[in-house]
Parts: structure tokens; sequence; C-alpha cells
């Protein structure tokens, strides 16, 4: 599933993604407020349709993410763990990591991976526990 939304002009999308029984988020644009509120509804509206156990959001096409696009997103993932859904970030390259940290972002209780692939094995894995 592709969900658009145009700002200033320019059109952005987030492709959603149903893959072994997670939803895979595929963030790939700038983060403005449009694009975070997009996110929210789809995501939620897909884990709501599809009883989804485990989201995760890949962050391998972002160069940049500010400390506000991180806390909104903290809160996205947030209201996903309230639906019943386990959550997993992958793809945050070292700068962002890097500046996240400097800045003092809140990154308590937040599971991350390198990548999609490590993600879901990890799923998997929780499942047969």
């Amino acid at each position: 599933m592709v969900t658009s939304v145009n700002t200033a002009g320019e059109s952005a999308q987030i492709t959603i993604q149903q893959v072994q029984g997670c939803l895979v988020a595929y963030l790939q644009t700038d983060l403005t407020q449009e694009v975070l509120d997009l996110l929210t509804h789809s995501l939620l509206g897909r884990i709501e349709q599809t009883g989804a156990r485990g989201v995760v959001l890949d962050f391998t096409g972002l160069a940049v993410l500010g400390l506000p696009e991180f806390e909104a997103i903290r809160r996205i993932l947030r209201m996903a763990e309230l639906l019943g859904a386990a959550c997993m970030i992958v793809g945050l390259n070292a700068g962002i990591v890097a500046y996240l940290i400097t800045r003092g972002a809140d990154t308590r209780g937040l599971n991350s991976m390198f990548g999609i692939d490590e993600a879901l094995d990890w799923f998997a894995l929780q499942k047969k526990l």
C-alpha cells in the first residue's frame, strides 16, 4: 500500500507493506508535519485492519532527522504499541544517531536493528518464545 500527500507542490509517499505478519513502513522523504500525519493515519489504520503484531519503521531513505520529528515518531510508536503492535526502528545512519544522542533524545524503550531482515528475524523469534 502506497499513501501519498502533496505538500508545497511536491508529492511525498509512504509505502507500507505487510511482510511475514509485520507492517513495514518505508520513510523516504523529509518528515514534514503533513508526512507525519499521513504516517500516523495510514499506519494505525493498517494495524487496525490487519491485526499486525509487529511494526518496522525503515529510515534507510532519510539523510536528516531532527529532534522534533524524532519525538513525533516516538509518539506514533507509542500509539502503535497501544494497539498491540511491537515496534522496531531500522536503518538509522550513524550521523542521525550521533545527532539524536548529543541532543538528548529519549531513546529509552526503543527497539532498533540495522536492517529489515534482522528486525523480521527478531519478530519471528518472538513468536516462537
